[in-house]
Formats: C-alpha cells, sequence, structure tokens
C-alpha cells in the first residue's frame, strides 16, 4: 500500500498542519485497511501454504501461517509499523510503474496507488490487487532493488516465473481466485536503469485452474487448522 507516499509526493507547497492533516487520514486508511485483514488468509501469503504442492499432508509452514492468524484474532494489532528504505522506495515509484506499464502496454489500469481495495471471497480470504484491468485482468507491481530487478529482466515464462518467484506465483493465482478474473500481469520497475527498455519488465500469467484447485484445498485446510487452534483456546 503507498497511501503515504502519495501524500509526501504530492505534498509540497502545502503547509505543515495540512500536511499533518493529511497523513493522518492516511494512516487511519491504512489502520483500516489492516484491520480488515486480520485472521483472514491473504494472498500476499499463499505461498506459506503451498509447500509440497503434490502432497495431501499439511505442511510444517502453513500449519505456522494458521496459528499466526488465529493469534491476529485473539490480539489487538500492534499499532507501530515497520519500514525500511527498500521499502519506502517501492512506495514512492509503485504508482509510477502503474503509470508506464498503461503508456508501454496500451491498458487501462483503475483500483491503483491509494485507491486500492481490499477484497473478500467468504469470511476468511482475500487480496489486495496493486491494480485491476477490465472485467478480467489485474497486476502484481514490484519496485525492487536494481539486482532483484536484473533477475526479474531474465523471465521468459510463466513456468520458470513459479519456479524462481513461487511467492508472487501463488500470490497472483490466488489473486484470480478470490477476484475470478483470467490473467494478471507481473511488473517489475527500476527507473535508475539508464536504457529506458529496461526500466520496465512486465510477464502475463494466465489463470491456472489445476494449481488453484490446490490452492483451494489447502485453504480449507488452513481456515480448520486456524478454528481447530482458537477453539483449543476457549476451551481451557
Amino acid at each position: 500500500m503507498d497511501f503515504l507516499a502519495e501524500i509526501e509526493k504530492d505534498a509540497k507547497g502545502l503547509d505543515f498542519e495540512s500536511l499533518s492533516n493529511l497523513k493522518s487520514e492516511s494512516q487511519e486508511k491504512i489502520n483500516a485497511w489492516l484491520e480488515s485483514r486480520r485472521g483472514k488468509f491473504t494472498a500476499s501469503e499463499f505461498h506459506r501454504l503451498m509447500g509440497y504442492e503434490d502432497k495431501d499432508t499439511f505442511p510444517k509452514g502453513a500449519e505456522t501461517y494458521a496459528i499466526d492468524k488465529a493469534i491476529e484474532i485473539l490480539t489487538v494489532r500492534d499499532e507501530e509499523s515497520y519500514t525500511n528504505a527498500s521499502m519506502d522506495w517501492g512506495n514512492l515509484n509503485e504508482k509510477d510503474a502503474v503509470e508506464k506499464f498503461m503508456e508501454d502496454i496500451g491498458v487501462e489500469v483503475y483500483n491503483y496507488g491509494e485507491n486500492q481495495e481490499f477484497q473478500t471471497l467468504g469470511d476468511n480470504i482475500g487480496c489486495t490487487p496493486d491494480g485491476l484491468i477490465s472485467t478480467d485482468g489485474g497486476i502484481e507491481t514490484k519496485c525492487p532493488n536494481s539486482k532483484t530487478h536484473f533477475s526479474y529482466l531474465k523471465l521468459k515464462n510463466q513456468d520458470q516465473f513459479k519456479k524462481e518467484c513461487k511467492n508472487y506465483y501463488w500470490q497472483i493465482q490466488g489473486s484470480m481466485y478470490v477476484t475470478n478474473r483470467k490473467y494478471w500481469y507481473f511488473i517489475s520497475y527500476d527507473p535508475r536503469y539508464k536504457d529506458d527498455n529496461k526500466q520496465l519488465k512486465v510477464l502475463k500469467i494466465s489463470r491456472n485452474d489445476e494449481d488453484i484447485q490446490k490452492l483451494k484445498g489447502r485453504l480449507i485446510q488452513a481456515i480448520k487448522y486456524r478454528d481447530k487452534q482458537l477453539k483449543s483456546i476457549t476451551n481451557v
């Protein structure tokens, strides 16, 4: 989410009190977004469910993730948030990445930047797309360091993407599942590259219903395991 980054970027010339009020309003929006996700299994972490994807056993990593969700339900969220230089860089450049993508690819993206929306499927799962395209598409945008972007520039197809970027692959498949869409674009953007043609990497990912079925099975297991953990506490 890049609400604060957008405020800081667009707020030149505002007096200090106005800027403080805008930051406060944006922080409230971020807090509401974070609260809406608590206890839910969200696409950005679906990869934690998908270890040993072809086995019937529920992986230890998935158990840990389900316990984390149970703890979120039982506790009050810590208001402190952690950021670092890489996160700040990503936040500041994400909107530019989407706008360059629209210009280069020739498609219209909505609900991006500060207008991102958390979307749910039922009561237990959800995702926050970085942007949506028409009724069938969406985007996942990254603004990584230059070394990571260099590795993304080498991506050639969906199979390689799944192998080398499993976390983002399952996030994207999960987002298509939640939003009932057919395709998603993975976007990596680094304006520090001197060659304009190397600043933006775009890879179109198609919906894989076979993998989504695997994900659905793990989500069902995860919800049951989370609820079992909650029940074990309430019975103490």
